[in-house]
């Protein structure tokens, strides 16, 4: 019995290199946001939802702060919430960057 060689044709192989390097491009494009919410007083507040875009990506550690939020490039909207207070605040980001946002909820005597 004899096998049969199967050889791909230079057009194929650049198509599947060029997938490839598209699929690459676009895992190495991640952009990151840390959203920090804080009291009045300065005090972390833990456990706030926070929502971007209207959406809810997580909820707040023990030091206030939610780490590594992915989102893709451009303007986007922060909402937090906690025990009926909220605040809100926007941020941009670039392709393969990093934002950072500061929240203050309308809190004294926090903590």
């Amino acid at each position: 019995m004899k096998m049969l060689q199967l050889r791909p044709s230079k057009k194929a192989l650049i198509v599947l290199l060029l997938i490839s390097l598209l699929l690459c491009t676009n895992v190495a494009m991640g952009s990151t946001v840390q959203v920090t919410v804080r009291s009045g007083d300065e005090v972390p507040v833990p456990g706030a939802a926070i929502y971007i875009d209207n959406e809810f990506v997580g909820n707040t550690w023990q030091d206030g702060m939610l780490r590594d939020i992915p989102v893709s490039p451009g303007h986007h909207s922060v909402r937090a919430e906690w025990q009926g207070s909220s605040g809100t605040d926007s941020f941009d980001v670039q392709i393969d960057g990093y934002a950072s946002v500061n929240i203050y909820l309308g809190l004294s005597k926090f903590g």
